[in-house]
């Protein structure tokens, strides 16, 4: 089975007991699809692809390295030379990888998913068939309180306790379930698993549905602003030339549930409002902080955006209300960034700077990066 993954059981030559579990247990589609983007890596010239995925100790610890390698593949397909870092015994904490542009960047990779309980559901429920003495593909359509956003410390708690029922409820009925008579299905309260002949040796994870919900977009930035705002602290450790370095987040967006109408983008620079034909566009006074930036020569780009007042679309931010003000003006910690790249899918991405960086970290050609 490992020869029908070449590159990834190159990737993980030092890991061995974790790839024959990937394999038992994860979809053939999604394996393809991670042996094609690490062929990829190492066609691009990637560098430390191996070190990189030796720090997977875990199939979801390999989940996030698999995000960090999705984007530094697109940067790498831009052009650019991508060396992935890893941790070290030293007190600094390390971004994820080095990249080689007009500067250097340090990029760091985050995995953002709606809710992260649901994926270990999955795992433990695939694992409990294979203790069971049952071979099968797990599908799910998982319903809404294991598919929605959960933000803060009691939410995460209700998650898990939530995911906890779940699979006891599923334990309980699979015992008295006949493995010969598959395929069958296993209904709890939060979920239906369905339970399907496969041919591979162990029971493993295929499709996974979401009930179709939409994050509350309130939600979704709070989540995003708590996430930015731990990275962006990473770089307060740093000193010397390290903190002259740009400095980029990104976000690797796996759900569609979260609303696309409510852009990364927005959530950055701030809420705009448009004016039809005839309405008057309020004065609004700009801030210190914009205004230095225009002088930084971000401009174009304010207008391009919206941020300042654009004429022809007769769109702005009104910063005369804090609430539109976007995560780049409104929170201090957000200077140590000098972007945010978002990540949707596999392939699609964007980069949104930072015009209110530090200045040494601070490039309006940021812009054009991606």
């Amino acid at each position: 089975m490992h020869s029908q993954f070449p590159s990834l059981a190159w990737g993980l030559a030092q890991r061995r007991v974790l790839l024959t579990q990937l394999i038992a247990m994860r979809p053939t589609g999604y394996l393809s699809e991670v042996d094609a983007l690490i062929l990829q890596l190492r066609r691009c010239g990637c560098r430390r692809i191996q070190r990189k995925l030796k720090e997977a100790g875990s199939l979801s610890q390999f989940d996030s390295i698999v995000s960090e390698l999705r984007v530094g593949e697109i940067i790498a397909s831009n052009g650019m030379t991508v060396t992935f870092l890893s941790p070290t015994r030293a007190p600094i904490r390390t971004a994820d990888m080095l990249v080689k542009w007009k500067r250097d960047i340090y990029v760091e990779v985050k995995r953002f998913t709606a809710n992260e309980n649901s994926w270990r559901l999955m795992t433990r429920v695939a694992e409990y068939c294979n203790r069971q003495g049952i071979r099968a593909q797990v599908d799910a359509k998982l319903g809404k309180d294991l598919s929605v956003s959960r933000i803060g410390f009691r939410e995460r708690r209700r998650s898990e306790k939530i995911a906890q029922r779940c699979f006891d409820q599923f334990s309980k009925k699979l015992r008295f379930m006949n493995a010969g008579t598959l395929p069958f299905d296993i209904e709890s309260d939060m979920a239906v698993f369905h339970l399907l002949p496969t041919r591979r040796p162990r029971s493993h994870i295929g499709m996974v549905g979401y009930s179709g919900i939409v994050v509350p977009t309130d939600k979704y930035v709070e989540r995003l602003e708590l996430e930015l705002e731990d990275k962006a602290r990473k770089r307060d450790s740093w000193v010397g030339r390290r903190r002259k370095v740009i400095y980029i987040v990104a976000m690797h967006i796996e759900d569609s549930i979260i609303d696309p109408t409510h852009t990364m983008e927005t959530a950055l620079l701030g809420w705009r409002d448009s004016y039809g034909p005839g309405v008057a566009i309020p004065a609004v006074s700009l801030p210190r902080k914009v205004r230095r930036a225009i002088s930084m020569g971000w401009g174009p780009f304010l207008q391009s955006k919206c941020v300042t007042q654009n004429s022809g679309l007769r769109t702005q931010v009104e910063f005369n209300t804090p609430a539109k003000r976007g995560f780049y003006f409104r929170r201090r910690v957000a200077r140590n960034i000098s972007g945010v790249i978002s990540v949707y899918g596999a392939r699609q991405a964007e980069i949104t700077p930072n015009p209110y960086a530090d200045d040494e970290i601070n490039d309006p050609n940021l812009a054009g990066f991606l």
